[in-house]
């Protein structure tokens, strides 16, 4: 089939606009990807003698050297990398950043995850002197993701080490070598009447060096213990100490930025005067005594308890601060948790060399990047908890990538920034990804996504009816999208583990919004008797392939309660039968989808309302991506806890995956 032409434009509320997101940025961006898996590749295949060689990682088999923890430190070692390379930075380096200023694969690895929790990277390159100069080579970045992969398969060149050598004297610029020869890092003691700066170990073999969990050492000035604690603690009160020096850098971690702006000095001037209201009757002993970030929040706490709202807003600001580092989120976590998402596009093959060589390759890319402009209208329509797919979350990413056109498309096409949130429990991206299916099909008249999933019902017969009277028109680049989902290559419609919450811009719309929903539930109440539709009158749905080279957990062979329990006692027994046999079969390296055969279902009696309900049951297998769903429609996708409509059907929470990895949830890692 051939592939559909690229619209030149999409309308994203009221407004049209060229593709904000273009294919060589998106192809840029999954070369960065494999080379981040290729880095963390090598480091998971180190054997435990050449282990030995790194004096900045694990090699004592003693203190559990898997390749998690090994890992774990190597991308550790690269924030501090990555802090010397964002210091080094000077006015003029953006022109010919790419062929000089680029920095390492390793520090391009924390840049990346930075850029992806936009709101405390923008905040960041604000308020930070060190990062003020990010944001103008963020803008060369972006321009230049199309030429990247050429650039990453390439050697460095002498212009880049050059930079590199001039400017990060502490570090050599291959990350392996890094890894070799540096030994120590530079320590200030946090305790306010000594400041002494000394070596610390970033490997110590009692598992106590800077770059382990239980870091700790003593000050050989003042003898005081040193921990990751202390020095957080350290940062919040010379920030809480700072003045105003005509600039940004005096307030606080966290109070800069909203949804509504970027940059609201009022709103940090009046977080950081409640700080100082707090703790001014003891400030002598606070600075001397507070060590930990938790006595801080216990005293807030303590004094704020009758203020949720300021309350909320200062334990916010303390979750900046429980880091030693100047940057307002942990790095080192940021980057681990990308590699979720990095897993995901593996697990599809999109990270594959030469995988969109033809134009027909692309179709995909083209794909992603309609569905991406439509999730962007989607949030101007309402104030909701949306959670992409894989193929959308992609998009996003690289649009985050253009940190300042980011930001001003945000505030031009949606009136808010909508900052990416990767931390939220699994439970909420069922939750949101059931609300995102809803409202798409309802915006759009196509369905969301495409991995077998049953999208679910409408809330009410109104809804059904209106959208049968009213069908809305369906954008021409989304009906393209429906037509060529049978190609192999249009894949990845699985919701993503990471999402979007649009919250309310105020209190009062909450409370609006909040009074609509229960209205609008006792409505639903009051019509069960009409809603109570006869269950057999849909069609039997057949699990699609999920189009992963191997097998998914949690995306197996499904079974719903019959309308017989004997039938249900037979089914069951099949299945375990079935699975018996299969568990002694390795799995394949591919997957060939079963043949589908037509059903029809029986017709139901039309004399005997049923009265009787059945419990969902969930089976799922990883060897195999077979499924169907009986004419009931209860259907389960991981054991979920979250149900729409009519029947009992789940997709929302639970242990099982359906996007090839662990993680978030929302059918990205945590659930179906």
């Amino acid at each position: 089939m051939s592939s559909p032409p690229a619209p030149e434009s999409y309308n994203i509320g009221k407004k049209f606009t060229p593709p904000l997101v273009k294919l060589p940025q998106l192809k840029g961006h999954l070369a960065l990807l494999r080379a981040f898996l290729r880095l963390k590749e090598r480091v998971d295949n180190f054997s435990y003698t050449e282990s030995r060689e790194y004096v900045a990682l694990p090699n004592d088999r003693k203190l559990g050297n898997s390749r998690m923890k090994r890992w774990v430190c190597f991308v550790e070692l690269a924030v501090e990398r990555f802090e010397a390379w964002c210091q080094a930075l000077k006015e003029g380096d953006e022109e010919d950043f790419m062929q000089r200023a680029l920095p390492p694969i390793d520090v391009l690895m924390v840049w990346h995850a930075y850029m992806l929790n936009p709101g405390h990277y923008l905040e960041d390159c604000q308020r930070l002197p060190a990062c003020k100069h990010l944001r103008k080579m963020s803008a060369v970045f972006s321009d230049s993701l199309g030429d990247l992969e050429d650039i990453l398969n390439n050697t460095p060149s002498a212009g880049r080490l050059e930079y590199w050598n001039a400017r990060c004297l502490d570090f050599p610029f291959d990350p392996f070598m890094s890894a070799k020869s540096t030994k120590y890092k530079r320590i200030r003691c946090p305790s306010v009447g000594c400041g002494q700066v000394f070596l610390a170990s970033y490997i110590d073999q009692k598992g106590e060096g800077y770059l382990q969990r239980n870091f700790k050492i003593r000050c050989p000035k003042c003898n005081i213990e040193v921990t990751k604690e202390s020095l957080s603690a350290r940062r919040l009160k010379d920030d809480l100490a700072s003045i105003d020096m005509g600039d940004l850098s005096h307030f606080l971690a966290g109070s800069l930025f909203t949804i509504r702006t970027t940059c609201d000095r009022q709103r940090a001037e009046r977080a950081k005067d409640k700080f100082l209201e707090i703790f001014k009757e003891n400030w002598v002993d606070v600075m001397n005594n507070f060590e930990e970030i938790s006595l801080f929040e216990t005293r807030v706490k303590a004094v704020v308890k009758s203020d949720p709202g300021t309350l909320r807003i200062l334990l916010n600001i303390l979750e900046c601060y429980k880091y030693d580092k100047n940057y307002s989120t942990d790095l080192a976590a940021a980057v681990l948790r990308q590699f979720d998402f990095s897993e995901k596009m593996q697990g599809v093959g999109w990270t594959r060399s030469g995988v969109f060589s033809t134009d027909e390759d692309m179709t995909p890319l083209v794909h992603a990047t309609a569905r991406y402009h439509s999730f962007l209208d989607l949030m101007t329509t309402n104030v909701g908890f949306y959670v992409p797919t894989l193929d959308i979350d992609l998009a996003w990413h690289t649009h985050q990538l253009c940190a300042a056109q980011y930001e001003s498309d945000c505030f031009e096409y949606i009136g808010r920034f909508i900052d990416h949130d990767d931390k939220v429990d699994s439970t909420q991206l069922g939750g949101g990804f059931d609300e995102t299916c809803k409202a798409w099909q309802h915006r759009f008249g196509v369905r969301y996504a495409y991995c077998g999933c049953p999208t679910p019902p409408s809330n009410s017969v109104s809804q059904r009816l209106s959208r049968i009277l009213n069908k809305p028109e369906t954008p021409p680049h989304l009906t393209n999208f429906a037509q060529t989902m049978a190609n192999d290559k249009s894949r990845l419609t699985h919701p993503s583990a990471h999402n979007v919450f649009t919250p309310p811009s105020t209190d009062k719309d909450f409370a609006k919004r909040k009074d609509a929903m229960l209205k609008e539930a006792e409505k639903r109440t009051a019509k069960d008797d009409v809603k109570a539709m006869d269950k057999s009158h849909q069609s039997y749905l057949v699990a699609l392939p999920m189009f992963f080279e191997t097998p998914v957990p949690g995306c197996g062979t499904y079974i719903a309660p019959s309308t017989s329990d004997e039938t249900l006692t037979e089914k069951r027994s099949s299945f375990l039968e079935i699975k018996r046999a299969k568990a002694k079969t390795p799995v394949k390296a591919s997957y060939v989808p079963p043949k589908i055969t037509s059903y029809t279902p029986p017709k139901p009696k039309a004399t005997k309302k049923p009265t009787r309900s059945y419990e969902s049951s969930s089976y799922t297998s990883s060897s195999t991506n077979t499924g169907f769903w009986a004419s009931t429609a209860v259907s389960s996708c991981g054991g979920g806890s979250s149900s729409y409509g009519g029947g009992s059907s789940s997709c929302g929470g639970g242990s099982s995956s359906c996007g090839g990895g662990g993680g978030g949830g929302g059918c990205g890692g945590g659930g179906c």
